[in-house]
């Protein structure tokens, strides 16, 4: 079936329409001719086999139309056909001002409000809204005592009838070619609009996120097969329905408010029963108007399970970090990373202040040979040096803990800190890497096979001239050294945030402003302090776009905790403030408003108390 099909209801209508698509080249329409009260019924089975418009006349167009949602374009007649008539019909009546009546729907006929004094005629515009009217519409004429009624195919019977003279309307060349334009446009529209559809379908079934679209009313319009599998509910029953029927108070509570009436992305948490939500949404923008919403949920999963599969994995030694995650952007230091983990000698990784070395300890391990063995970290900081020993090389032989250097047997030990290691255990080391063998007080040496990467923030060369590191130990953990790049603060924080909205269930957008806020800024904490900052930025941001305001705002708090950390420690008045101020999204007239007091004097308390900012959106 071609993609237009016209329907004529009589032998000479569809004669016409097949000889003016064959003298216009048009292969894409299909003429029928089509009894009227078949024409729902063929339209319906057209439309199943492929059709996209049909073309149709007076009471077929309408009864289509009412009956199903199949795309019509009507025949409407041009001026042009409609004076030719009228000027035949005036000919052959021969009065000099005769009475014509057209009866029919308002949209089959053309502007006629100045025939009458084009053509000198008295004319009747008598129009209807269902196919039931016609007859009293010609009953009407009738009462008029109208000379003729023009009209459709019913018009022209209830005419015959009573005995008033009819003229069928007219379908000529220019009425029926122009419908035959209108239509194409409309099938053009009608492909371009499966094709978006199309796309949206594909878009929404190959996300990872369960998402539904509704409208500016909370309705249902599309959603992907990863919400039916979430609520057990298949789309038929789903779409159409209120998205609080899905999910209760969503859009009363959430949506309307900030979505759809004030344009703000959102994101939730909500408890449904046993099920537990992510919910974000954002608004689908129409010339700045508002239409809807793309909203996006997914299942979180207990923070308990999580932290029970990384300590199962941390157990049984695994990594649990991804190579490509780290260090994305310095393709020299990666091929490092990977060539040096390719060989069985030592590595000491060396880093500035606040710089985490165990990260890259892991990807060596990773892309090692090992990867499929154990991993066990020692940082020598976090014991004290009494116990450096049993810790790394094992207690006395009578107990039943092992020491880190052999349960890492076959795998990889890491010793962070390692200037910290007193002088017996950087002797036990040394006799580890030379000999390959344990050494444990009341025991014979064990042997082992493991690989030793060591890290440090120190000069440790100096460390040695300075008679606080032994010299030969120094030279087998250095054969390679591996000095991690300068911090790049922008790709450290991407993976922090990532890191922190999934442990948090938060998922936030950083505009490029913000992204250069935090670039700029000097850490001298290191990544330990952008690690604070970045939960603390997912914990506290208001909505899901963090803009370099926030940003700025927060950077300044980091400074305020550093210089004034009494008042963030000490001070309930100044805990009360920060808690009503995060509450509110920072909103000043709110927060002045629930403590009673004016915007000026909230303003002096925020500085006294060291939370005053300079951005004044938020008022």
């Amino acid at each position: 079936m071609k993609k237009i099909v016209f329907f004529g209801s009589t032998p000479e209508i569809a004669d016409s329409a097949k000889r003016f698509a064959n003298e216009d080249g048009r292969d894409d329409i299909d003429v029928l001719e089509v009894a009227t009260e078949d024409c729902v019924q063929t339209a319906l089975k057209v439309f199943r086999e492929g059709a996209q418009v049909i073309i149709a006349r007076g009471t077929q167009a309408a009864a289509i139309k009412h009956n199903t949602d199949i795309p019509v374009v009507e025949v409407v007649l041009t001026a042009q056909e409609m004076a030719l008539v009228i000027t035949q019909i005036k000919r052959d009546l021969k009065k000099p001002v005769p009475v014509i009546a057209v009866v029919g729907y308002r949209n089959m006929f053309c502007d006629m409000r100045h025939f009458g004094e084009l053509f000198g005629i008295a004319l009747r515009e008598i129009y209807v809204k269902g196919t039931d009217e016609l007859p009293e519409g010609v009953n009407q004429a009738f009462q008029d005592k109208v000379d003729i009624v023009i009209g459709g195919e019913i018009v022209c019977r209830c005419a015959q009838a009573l005995g008033l003279p009819s003229r069928m309307q007219p379908s000529g060349e220019d009425s029926i070619r122009q419908a035959f334009r209108n239509a194409s446009s409309v099938a053009f529209a009608a492909e371009q609009e499966k094709k978006t559809v199309s796309e949206l379908n594909t878009l929404l079934d190959f996300s990872f996120n369960a998402l539904l679209k509704i409208d500016d009313k909370g309705i249902i319009q599309a959603l992907n097969r990863q919400i039916e599998e979430l609520f057990g509910a298949s789309s038929a029953k789903l779409v159409g329905s209120h998205i609080d029927a899905l999910i209760p108070s969503l859009y009363t509570e959430h949506l309307y408010q900030e979505v759809i009436r004030n344009g703000r992305d959102i994101f939730t948490v909500l408890r449904l029963k046993e099920l537990v939500l992510a919910v974000s949404a954002a608004p689908i923008t129409v010339e700045e108007q508002v239409a809807g919403a793309i909203v996006s949920c997914h299942e979180v999963r207990r923070l308990t399970e999580m932290q029970a599969e990384t300590r199962k994995e941390m157990e049984n030694g695994a990594s649990p970090h991804h190579f490509e995650q780290f260090f994305t952007d310095n393709l020299a230091f990666i091929r490092t990373v990977r060539h040096y983990a390719q060989f069985e000698t030592g590595i000491l990784i060396v880093s500035d202040p606040g710089f985490t070395r165990e990260t890259p300890a892991h990807l060596i391990h990773q892309e090692s040979a090992r990867n499929a063995s154990p991993f066990y970290s020692y940082p020598c900081g976090a014991w004290p040096k009494e116990q450096q020993l049993s810790r790394l090389f094992g207690d006395h032989p009578n107990t039943l803990e092992k020491g880190l250097a052999m349960r890492a047997h076959t795998g990889i030990l890491f010793i962070d800190d390692v200037e910290l290691l007193g002088e017996q255990a950087q002797y036990r080391l040394y006799k580890l890497i030379t000999e390959g063998q344990v050494y444990c007080d009341g025991a014979p040496p064990t042997p082992v096979n493991l690989r030793i990467i060591t890290g440090t923030q120190v000069n440790l060369w100096k460390l040695v001239q300075e008679g606080g590191f032994r010299q030969d130990l120094y030279f087998l953990l250095s054969t390679l050294v591996l000095h991690l790049p300068t911090m790049e603060a922008e790709h450290w924080a991407n993976l922090f945030i990532q890191q922190y909205c999934a442990r948090h269930y938060r998922y936030l957008n950083l505009t490029k402003g913000a992204r250069l806020a935090i670039a700029q800024y000097k850490w001298d904490g290191g990544l330990v302090e952008l690690n604070s900052f970045c939960e603390r930025l997912v914990i506290t941001a208001p909505q899901r776009t963090v803009d370099e305001a926030l940003v700025n705002r927060l950077l300044r708090q980091n400074l305020q905790i550093r210089e004034h950390p009494e008042r963030f420690v000490r001070d309930p008045e100044a805990n009360r403030l920060a808690k009503l101020l995060e509450e509110f999204g920072g909103n000043r007239t709110k927060v002045a408003e629930v403590l009673g007091i004016s915007k000026t004097t909230l303003w002096r308390r925020m500085k006294n108390l060291g939370l005053y900012d300079t951005d004044q959106s938020k008022e």
